[in-house]
This record gives structure tokens, sequence and C-alpha cells, in this order.
């Protein structure tokens, strides 16, 4: 069964270039998330000091507060998007996964046969070789 040997290592390989997908977009996830609390932070900080300066405050509320909306907005569909794809990228392991197993089932069952198949070709010949003692003992 070398086909199906190659079959299965190339699914194996398959999998295992989807894990590593998966582990690259686990840590665009945490990296935008820790973005996200970055930003927030910063713009905790910049608000206590806009709060302390009329001046300040006036910069903040004009430009400023426009750009934290659209910002918070950018980085919570980058979050949104990568989670989805992440999701995604799972569900295509699982997919590959089974797929894998599928194909070891086959192999093993295969090999199982093969098995079989000796064992009674050999017990045949143990039979064989019984009867032939057999019948020179007799003879």
């Amino acid at each position: 069964m070398k086909g199906l040997d190659t079959l299965i290592r190339a699914q194996r390989w398959r999998v295992d270039a989807m894990r590593r997908e998966i582990v690259e977009f686990e840590g665009l996830v945490a990296l935008r998330q820790d973005e996200a609390a970055r930003f927030e932070a910063e713009v905790i900080a910049e608000q206590r000091r806009a709060a302390g300066d009329e001046v300040g405050l006036y910069a903040y509320a004009g430009g400023y507060a426009a750009s934290i909306i659209m910002r918070r907005a950018d980085i919570a569909r980058a979050i949104t998007e990568a989670e989805a794809e992440l999701v995604e990228r799972r569900a295509q392991l699982s997919d590959l996964f089974a797929e894998l197993k599928r194909y070891e089932i086959v192999l093993e069952r295969f090999e199982a046969r093969a098995a079989q198949e000796a064992a009674r070709r050999e017990a045949i010949a143990l039979d064989e070789l019984s009867l032939e003692m057999h019948r020179r003992g007799q003879g």
C-alpha cells in the first residue's frame, strides 16, 4: 500500500501546515488584543492630560476624539476578522484531520486483512505439512 502510505504522509503534512497557520493566527489575534489594550491605556492617559488643561481639552474634543473612535472601530474590526479567520482555519483543520483518520483506518484495515491472509496461508501450509508427515508415518 505504498500509494496509501504516500497519501497519509501528504495528509499529515497538510494537517501540520494547518496547525502552524492556526498558531500564527492565534498570535495575530493576541497581538491585536494587546494593541487594543495599549490603545485604551493611551486613550485614558490622553483623557487625563486633557482634563487638566483647557487647551488640551479643546484639542482632545476636536480631532483627537474622532480619530479615537475610528481607531477603536478599526482595531475591533481587525480583531473580529482575525478571530473569524481563526475559526475558519480550525474548521479546516478538523476536516483535514478527519480525512487523515479515514486514510489511517483504511490502512489499518488493509494491514489487518493482510495479516489474516498471511495467518490463513501459514495455517494451510502447516496443515499440509502435518498431513504429509502423517502419510509418511503410515506408509
